[in-house]
């Protein structure tokens, strides 16, 4: 697959897509799916992308450089990779992020929240079914949700922005990176 330019795979029920090997690909079109997962990182050439109305957490744009229009909504996303800010997107009407569970603070400090602006549809809408709390607390991998949810408001009560030594904190889905934060048998100790 080498060669192909186009491809269109909507409307199934795909729950991931992996593009390895499929470097010259230049239109891709996935929208209406079941993606949770999406690896674009080897689509170098990759200018039009559609996955709008799936269940994306995050999404990385890393090695999709040249991309001009994405759609991303209608997903549950909660995080974007800075790489975002280097595609080639430059137009507010040519990334579509509403309905999703991305907020204003948090595009800005990506850099990207030009494309916020007039033109772009309804950014501001939330995804009534986006979760409800601090977004690494989903994913972590070696305490509950509960726990990584206490920490964090711990971290956001405290002052946690201004501490001398925050590492890793509400950054590593693994808090037992956290700076300061033992985990042993699935429990913070």
């Amino acid at each position: 697959m080498y060669n192909l330019q186009s491809l269109d795979l909507s409307y199934n029920q795909l729950t991931s897509f992996y593009g390895a090997g499929m470097s010259n690909l230049s239109n891709l079109y996935l929208g209406y799916n079941q993606l949770s997962s999406f690896d674009g990182s080897s689509m170098y050439n990759l200018q039009y992308l559609y996955l709008n109305s799936n269940q994306l957490r995050s999404f990385d744009a890393t090695g999709m450089t040249n991309l001009y229009q994405i759609d991303l909504s209608s997903n549950l996303l909660y995080s974007l990779s800075p790489s975002i800010s280097s595609t080639n997107i430059q137009y507010q009407w040519a990334a579509y992020f509403d309905y999703n569970c991305l907020s204003r603070s948090y595009m800005d400090s990506l850099g990207v929240s030009s494309w916020l602006d007039s033109h772009t549809y309804g950014w501001e809408n939330q995804n009534s079914s986006c979760p409800v709390g601090h977004p690494v607390c989903f994913d972590v991998t070696d305490v509950s949700f509960d726990e990584c949810e206490a920490l964090m408001s711990i971290y956001d009560n405290n002052g946690g922005h201004g501490w001398d030594e925050q590492t890793n904190w509400g950054a590593s889905t693994t808090v037992g990176d956290w700076y300061g934060v033992t985990v042993s048998g699935g429990h913070v100790i």
